[in-house]
């Protein structure tokens, strides 16, 4: 369901030639050819589409794959045809003010300090790009392609392992993706309902 929106999310932060269109339309556009693709897939394998047949590791592969995939084509397609008036010009970001930020307040950096910003946030960027990359290669294809290949069988001990490793890494991934953004940004999320509540008092009187 969520997997064809991986290559527009990303591609929205590194690609500025990606088009408002391609972004929005490909997602579903991939949602549908993956849910096609594992129907048929399930229809022409086993003759008969169940809970069961469906959700059987062939089907649900293809359409993972699709769904994954399908992007490649849509997004360039999209933007080529759906074109965006000029691209994305990223370097609009740091004009980005806070909510409390204005011209009097505003941090003015030295040449020296600002260079040191770019920098660490370069520096960071790299670290995220490797971490990224050999993640990806160890998770996707050094630890399941060999056991695959091998036609490994899952010991009771070892399927244990690794149920609990996946149910730690969920979690650990969801404090970090949910929790700390939320705890992390608390000020700002109040500040924001504060002021919705004022303007909503506001516009009632």
């Amino acid at each position: 369901i969520i997997s064809s929106a991986v290559l527009p999310g990303a591609l929205s932060l590194l690609w500025n030639r990606q088009s408002k269109w391609a972004a929005c339309l490909s997602p579903p556009l991939g949602l549908a050819c993956s849910i096609t693709a594992w129907l048929v897939t399930t229809k022409t394998k086993y003759g008969t589409i169940t809970v069961e047949t469906s959700g059987s590791n062939i089907p649900m592969l293809v359409g993972n794959v699709v769904a994954l995939c399908s992007p490649i084509l849509f997004v360039p397609i999209l933007s080529l045809i759906l074109r965006d008036k000029a691209p994305y010009d990223f370097n609009s970001m740091k004009e980005i003010k806070r909510d409390n930020e204005d011209s009097e307040n505003t941090l003015n950096l030295t040449s020296e300090e600002l260079e040191h910003e770019v920098n660490l946030l370069t520096r960071n960027l790299n670290i995220a790009r490797i971490t990224a990359i050999v993640l990806t290669l160890c998770l996707i294809i050094l630890w399941p392609w060999p056991m695959y290949g091998t036609a490994y069988v899952f010991s009771k001990p070892f399927f244990t392992g690794w149920v609990i490793v996946g149910i730690i890494w969920i979690f650990i991934s969801f404090f970090i993706v949910g929790i700390y953004p939320l705890f992390e940004g608390r000020h700002s999320i109040v500040s924001v309902i504060k002021k919705m509540f004022q303007d909503l008092m506001t516009y009632r009187n």
